[in-house]
């Protein structure tokens, strides 16, 4: 009888078997049988329900072949000799897991200020397979059985890329998906007021609100229909009317081009001009 054969090589969709022939001759035949399946494999690696008796050296390391993506595999053989006699099934195999199959359609999904949410496609892997999300900015690593998962603890407003695979039930990973670049939002400015204020012109200040220094901030006069932009947390708008009301919103844009919404109005006037002083009129100006 030989001895269990050894599974090798493995692909998505197939493995080798290497036959032991425990010192059996040449010229002795052997099938391969499938036990994970229930069937025998044919000379082209293909399932069937009949046994092959081939010789080592015509089988050369068969490739079991149609088998499923990361699955767990053991095989058996069985010997015949020169008198057709059969010997029973080996001791079946270690088992080989096939390989996964690197994941496909991975996007982001959700984007905040702090996280990010991705999903992917498992491109016809079972459940339970184990996929690994690569934060590749921040050396950061998560590992879930799901087709989704978020990455958190992010800062606001920077650049993170991510990139995925899937491992198999031997824990042998796949290639790594294609880079996503993905930026988080920047945050809503706050405290908006005004610094200095003239007859003619109106400085607004605000806080960052935790945005990094490189964050653009987008500010809208909206009684005049102007636009700031300004990398800095202040700007003037200048050429005013006097003594009016002017109505102000304000919102910071990522480095992706997101925008975030608009600040609530802060309303402004300008100042009025002093009055300049009476004159008094003489006695001859009022008879």
């Amino acid at each position: 009888m030989p001895t269990d054969p050894k599974p090798t090589n493995p692909t998505t969709n197939s493995l080798d078997v290497e036959i032991k022939e425990n010192s059996n001759p040449a010229n002795t035949t052997y099938a391969i049988y499938n036990e994970t399946n229930g069937n025998y494999i044919d000379s082209t690696g293909s399932a069937t329900d009949t046994p092959i008796y081939q010789t080592t050296s015509t089988w050369s390391n068969q490739t079991a072949k149609n088998l499923s993506i990361n699955k767990k595999y053991k095989f058996s053989t069985k010997a015949k000799n020169g008198d057709e006699k059969i010997t029973s099934n080996s001791p079946k195999s270690s088992g080989l897991y096939t390989l996964a199959a690197k994941p496909i359609n991975f996007s982001s999904t959700t984007i905040t200020t702090s996280s990010v949410s991705f999903s992917w496609n498992k491109n016809g892997n079972p459940d339970g397979t184990i996929y690994e999300l690569n934060n590749t900015t921040d050396n950061k690593t998560t590992t879930t059985t799901n087709t989704s998962t978020k990455s958190d603890q992010l800062d606001i407003n920077s650049k993170y890329n991510y990139k995925l695979r899937a491992k198999n039930g031997d824990n042998i990973f796949t290639d790594y998906t294609s880079t996503n670049t993905i930026y988080t939002y920047a945050a809503i400015p706050a405290q908006v007021v005004s610094s200095t204020v003239t007859t003619s012109s109106i400085e607004l200040n605000w806080s960052s609100n935790g945005n990094p220094s490189s964050t653009k901030y987008k500010i809208k006069n909206l009684t005049s229909s102007t636009t700031h932009t300004t990398s800095t947390t202040s700007s003037v708008f200048d050429k005013l009317d006097l003594n009016k009301k002017y109505n102000f919103k304000l919102q910071a844009i990522n480095k992706d081009g997101i925008s975030t919404n608009l600040t609530n109005t802060t309303s402004i006037f300008t100042h009025t001009t002093v009055p300049t002083k009476p004159t008094k009129k003489s006695a001859s100006q009022n008879s």
